[in-house]
């Protein structure tokens, strides 16, 4: 039991204050532990990191099950971004996820850099499969290299905003961003939000 408050601990820690910001003895005090007990659980603060690292990396690839659980549309990919800043709000995880990418621990840079790596992988292969079904049904005023290129853009956009300003106003940025990038998408088929 103690190892899940550890972990939800560091979790919200992390992703609110920081890496460096943030001691063991914090996490320690919080749980209701000293400060030698949580090496009964990880070896090092570095570990716990990596630890929920590597469970955030995972909960975004289930995120992007949306795209293989509904037909791929335009809607989907509508519904994934703007469902962004919803999960941010209620999801330590998303939160912890975007600070690691953008403020990466010096120590841990290259570790987040490979998560980093595979995450843009999963995403330029999802988008890849989505706008392939996309152009099957409609017509896209832009190659498809340049729609996922933008799309990419879109999720590091959202994500800065996210980070520096918060849900409510990375939402009103979605808005506008959601505004442009439809225009790729042939108006006979395009949806207006």
């Amino acid at each position: 039991m103690s190892k899940d408050k550890i972990i939800a601990s560091a979790l919200s820690k992390f992703a609110k204050q920081g890496y460096y910001h943030t001691s063991l003895a914090e996490i320690a005090e919080d749980v209701g532990i000293r400060k030698p007990s949580i090496y009964a659980h990880f070896p090092s603060k570095e570990m716990i990191f990596l630890t929920l690292l590597h469970e955030a990396f995972t909960r975004e690839q289930s995120a992007l099950d949306i795209f293989s659980i509904q037909n791929p549309s335009q809607d989907t990919l509508h519904e994934y971004f703007f469902g962004i800043p919803v999960r941010y709000e209620k999801n330590g995880y998303l939160r912890f996820w975007i600070r690691a990418l953008y403020m990466p621990p010096y120590d841990l840079e290259k570790e987040v850099k490979e998560c980093d790596r595979l995450y843009s992988k999963m995403i330029d292969s999802t988008l890849n499969n989505v706008l392939q079904k996309i152009e099957m049904e409609t017509d896209l005023l832009r190659p498809k290299i340049e729609v996922a290129d933008a799309f990419t853009g879109l999720l590091r956009g959202i994500h800065a905003e996210l980070l520096y300003n918060g849900a409510q106003d990375a939402l009103k940025k979605a808005r506008g961003m959601w505004a442009i990038f439809e225009l790729v998408f042939s108006k006979e088929n395009g949806r207006i939000c």
